[in-house]
């Protein structure tokens, strides 16, 4: 879930290259003032420190054609290199694994 794997997106967000890569969420709950109430409790517990787009109408994530949720998308010069689709065990290093394949 989201609330699970956030801190570890997190994580990572403080040890990337932001010049090369960049971390952005997209919150797709659909009361907004639900999303901003969640973002505000994981930014208070120090875990999310990326921005998030919030889409409550869900155009940017249909888009995607997701298939599941939380979902994460690596994304290169507008092209999608690949992506990840509900909770996975040990996040953090599936994404940093694949952020050094992807820049290779």
């Amino acid at each position: 879930s989201c609330k699970k794997e956030m801190p570890y997106i997190s994580k990572i967000n403080t040890q990337i290259n932001k010049s090369k890569v960049e971390i952005i969420g997209i919150d797709v709950d659909r009361k907004l003032e639900n999303g901003l109430a969640f973002q505000k409790e994981m930014r208070d517990k120090g875990a999310l420190n990326f921005p998030v787009i919030n889409d409550p109408k869900r155009d940017i994530i249909n888009d995607f054609q997701a298939k599941g949720t939380p979902a994460l998308y690596y994304i290169k010069n507008g092209k999608v290199l690949g992506f990840i689709v509900g909770a996975v065990h040990s996040i953090e290093s599936k994404i940093v694994s694949d952020i050094k394949r992807f820049q290779k």
